[in-house]
């Protein structure tokens, strides 16, 4: 084995080594888990004058907040039925298409039947009637009007003791360590996995996790796969896409480059390679101004753009929808005034799509319609997938990489380190770049401390009816000194 091969061996088992076979906590430096640790509530609670305290926000899009704001919903006598409906709703969306009437039906006799113990009566008479009605007849998608009362209620009558209560104290705990500056100190770096023209991607680990973060490569000879796996990856394109819009923001720069992801060039996060796909490089990305629904700009790949776009005409959401349905290269002329032409090994549900996907009129193209994607679920192409259990991350996916595989070119092709040379950084762009250096984006951060098992360790409580040491106001923070939580240093 000759040096270059020998390099490749060792940094793809440094890479494996990191990725831990039994799950995250077992990649952590303990070192740098033992710096993610909880505020004394006196020490945070003055970030609430700070943060958007938005129902929705807090208590329902950020996934710590969620839990935690669920924990004192199923503390709290009073809401106690809302909670469990909440969260049997939520079961149902994420059961198998088999098991939906069953698990419908039980949450009907529980919380929609007035002699039920738990019966909710702040749902309205007609939601009640309609949910009734439509699970006799087997219709899908039962709970989604229930839902929104359900959340109206509960930002009404609920949120306000919510912001008073201990549980609020331990969500602000946790957005002041989430607030907390993360530096180059905080990551590993394996190998370099791949180049490109914009910069280069490598293998990266957070300590205090064990989260992996890379782009997941395979050979650019690959010839394709399955309809079916392609499905799988668009509908999850979709629910990514879906997320942005309804967030007001246009990607802006699908393109196929990457003929391993459905013709897409994606940026992955892989969690132990678990064979999900995340949107990622928001580069070109843009957030429609407060009360307009279009913008105007030339952004995107040449050949991959929407009529409207290429025209310069102002445009919406709907341009990312068009590059979903474009599979091949085609020329700015094509994409203005010719129909498309599509392989003999498409289904006709899929032509069907892609027509939908591509037509020349934003208005009737299928995508984002009254804040969410209904109508493009509902396409025959996607007629069996499970769209809860999809967004829950619970659908098996197609292909799962073998984690003791580096899916990556040899070192001597790639390099090992960058390439980047003779920049020289001085004490002004430290001070510039450490202004960048001011938290963690909430959704994901919260996402990743749930997903490492973190979130768990940390939201510790004392026995029922105590209030924790600290989120008590009148026990003093332990000192820095201290050699524990009891014993410390005069």
């Amino acid at each position: 084995m000759d040096i270059g091969g020998l390099e490749t061996v060792v940094a793809n088992s440094a890479y494996v080594s990191a990725r831990g076979e039994g799950g995250p906590s077992t990649a952590r430096d303990k070192k740098m888990r033992a710096k993610l640790k909880l505020p004394h509530i006196t020490q945070c609670e003055h970030i609430k004058d700070t943060l958007d305290l938005d129902f929705n926000f807090i208590c329902v899009r950020q996934p710590i907040g969620k839990k935690i704001f669920q924990q004192f919903l199923e503390e709290t006598d009073v809401f106690k039925a809302a909670s469990g409906l909440w969260k049997s709703i939520e079961d149902y969306k994420t059961s198998q298409v088999a098991d939906q009437p069953k698990t419908a039906q039980k949450c009907i006799n529980k919380y929609f039947d007035s002699a039920s113990k738990e019966f909710c009566s702040f749902l309205e008479e007609k939601a009640i009637m309609r949910v009734k009605e439509d699970a006799k007849h087997g219709h899908r998608d039962l709970f989604k009007e229930s839902e929104q009362h359900l959340l109206k209620y509960l930002e009404a009558n609920a949120l306000a003791k919510y912001k008073e209560s201990i549980h609020f104290g331990r969500f602000l705990q946790f957005k002041w360590l989430e607030s907390q500056s993360v530096t180059e100190e905080w990551f590993m770096d394996f190998r370099v996995l791949g180049k490109g023209g914009f910069g280069e991607v490598c293998a990266c680990q957070m300590k205090a996790t064990g989260k992996i973060y890379h782009v997941y490569n395979v050979d650019e000879k690959n010839p394709g796969f399955s309809e079916a796996r392609a499905i799988f990856y668009t509908a999850q394109i979709i629910c990514g896409l879906e997320h942005l819009h309804q967030n007001r923001i246009i990607y802006r720069d699908l393109k196929p480059e990457n003929p391993t992801i459905f013709g897409f060039l994606i940026m992955v996060s892989l969690s132990f390679l678990t064979g999900h796909v995340r949107l990622s490089d928001l580069g070109l990305a843009v957030e429609l101004e407060e009360g307009k629904d279009k913008t105007k700009g030339y952004a995107g790949t040449p050949g991959f753009m929407a009529p409207e776009l290429l025209k310069g005409e102002e445009y919406d959401s709907s341009v990312d929808y068009f590059t979903l349905g474009v599979e091949n290269k085609e020329v700015t002329r094509r994409i203005l005034n010719d129909p498309v032409t599509y392989p003999d090994t498409f289904s006709a549900e899929l032509k069907a799509c892609c027509e939908g996907l591509m037509a020349k009129d934003p208005a009737a193209r299928l995508g984002f319609k009254n804040n969410d994607c209904s109508e493009l679920k509902n396409h025959p192409l996607f007629q069996n997938m499970n769209w809860g259990r999809l967004e829950a991350g619970l659908v098996e996916p197609p292909f799962v990489p073998d984690p003791k595989v580096v899916y990556a070119k040899d070192i001597d092709d790639v390099g090992a380190f960058s390439t980047v040379k003779g920049v020289m950084l001085d004490d002004s762009d430290k001070a510039f770049y450490d202004e960048f250096s001011t938290g963690n984006i909430p959704i994901p951060w919260q996402e990743e401390m749930i997903e490492t098992g973190v979130f768990g360790e940390l939201n510790v409580w004392g026995p029922k009816g105590s209030i924790p040491r600290d989120l008590d106001r009148s026990a003093p923070p332990v000192s820095a000194t201290s050699k524990s939580g009891t014993c410390l240093l005069l």
